[in-house]
């Protein structure tokens, strides 16, 4: 992707599309049902010169949601690939791309430093791999404070954005702007350098009260879960190896994938609570996993035997047809006695034989009407053999009631727990992979090895 080449004029000039682009972007968000919610816990910038510093990963979505959000125009400084027509929308919306190079990172700031001096707004995200947000927006802020001299300085604004993830119950976008912090308000000694650096520390101190980030509480449940599933891993995965000896006692979850979690969680906090939604899915699914297979056991006296196991198909099978015979039959004296309140077993009833013969004179009676229509249309004949089927279809019908609560459903549910077990192992992999990108993302931020 090219690099951006705004001159000092255009960089400081609103695009003349932005007003239609904005709208169009507004549009989208409101058909897509992702409502923006803006949570002031400072002032908000009317106008420039402003910066809006976000720990927030470079995310196109994330910039489209603060231009929808904000009245003022913004410029967004975006280090991430887009394609054609994403490019296009941005160049219209006056953001400001760069490939991840020195050069086209330089050419970036530079654009940013212009549009601060023509009294606009920027906005600053993470980069991975390179400098912190706050220390970025700092310098800018810095510099432009020190051109402008005389003049109050640049505001920058610390900002928390929460994008909910795939599989929250939510898509509310939610952003919420901090105190300003402003460049001339610290002024210590050493020149510029101490400046920048003393800015970027309150930055950094208020970026990392992230008003969207989970409670320390529920972090470290998080984690001590988390550890669970990791240890549980590598239990099933040393299993599968044959003649394995290494055990799992002893191993905890490790500092570094701790503080890169932590790190997320005021980074990204959208990006953790996704994680733990699929965590707590994990140990949902886990938990119906292994009372099914409680259940599987339980009935392993007559699950064993094979002859017994495909008696019990065979006639889940070939009576399925039987009972539906006998339910369509006695569809009209079931919804009597339901109308009646005589399927209900009542424990104050005084006398239980007499609710017995009610419920035998309604299904009695019930018989009778419908041997009588069959008569009237099919004649005497077909209706005497529909008496007699009356009274076997309604047996087998309590019979295979009783089979497909106790056999049937045990049957279908031992068919069903090895893939229940590949779709566990499925979603711990999934969850260990996300977890591993994560922390990859963080390792890259920090430099570090992993």
């Amino acid at each position: 992707m090219p690099s951006n080449t705004h001159t000092q004029n255009e960089a400081a000039t609103v695009p003349s599309l932005y007003g239609l682009a904005r709208a169009l972007v507004r549009v989208w968000f409101s058909l897509t049902g992702r409502n923006i919610r803006v949570l002031r816990g400072g002032p908000t910038p009317d106008a420039g010169p402003a910066v809006l510093a976000l720990e927030h990963p470079s995310s196109f979505l994330a910039a489209l949601a603060l231009v929808a959000a904000a009245e003022p125009a913004i410029h967004c400084l975006l280090n991430i690939e887009l394609g054609f027509w994403a490019r296009t929308l941005a160049r219209w919306l006056g953001m400001i791309t760069w490939e991840s190079t020195d050069d086209g990172q330089k050419a970036a700031l530079q654009a940013a430093h212009d549009a601060l001096s023509g009294g606009e707004i920027v906005v600053c995200f993470s980069e991975p791999g390179r400098t912190p947000p706050g220390q970025g927006a700092a310098k800018m802020a810095a510099d432009l404070s020190l051109r402008q001299s005389g003049q109050s300085g640049v505001a920058v604004f610390p900002a928390h954005l929460y994008v909910p993830g795939r599989g929250e119950p939510s898509s509310e976008v939610l952003i919420c702007l901090g105190l300003p912090l402003n460049s001339r308000d610290l002024r210590p000694a050493g020149g510029v350098q101490n400046q920048a650096r003393s800015l970027a520390s309150a930055i950094d101190e208020a970026l990392g009260q992230n008003e969207f980030r989970l409670m320390d509480s529920e972090l470290q449940l998080f984690l001590s879960d988390l550890e669970k599933v990791l240890i549980e891993d590598l239990e099933k995965e040393w299993a599968s190896r044959p003649d394995w000896k290494q055990k799992t006692d002893g191993f905890k979850l490790s500092q570094f994938l701790a503080e890169s979690v932590e790190r997320i969680n005021s980074a990204d906090p959208a990006l953790v609570v996704g994680l733990r939604n699929q965590l707590e899915s994990y140990k949902e699914a886990r938990r119906r996993w292994s009372l099914g297979q409680a259940e599987v056991e339980a009935a392993h006296s007559w699950l064993e035997p094979m002859t017994t196991r495909l008696w019990y198909w065979f006639e889940s099978i070939v009576g399925l047809p039987l009972a539906f015979y006998g339910f369509a039959n006695h569809i009209l004296a079931w919804a009597i006695l339901k109308w009646r309140g005589l399927l209900e077993r009542k424990e104050s009833e005084a006398d239980p034989m007499e609710q017995w013969v009610l419920r035998g004179l309604v299904v009695v009676g019930c018989y009778a009407a419908q041997i009588s229509i069959c008569a009237f249309v099919f004649g005497r004949a077909t209706a005497g053999y529909y008496a007699l089927s009356l009274p076997f279809v309604g047996g087998y019908l309590w019979r295979y009631r009783w089979l497909a609560r106790a056999r049937t459903r045990l049957l279908l549910l031992e068919a069903r727990q090895p893939r229940g077990a590949d779709r566990l192992r499925e979603m711990r992999h999934q969850l260990v992979a996300e977890l591993n990108e994560s922390r990859d993302a963080y390792a890259e931020t920090v430099s570090a090895p992993h």
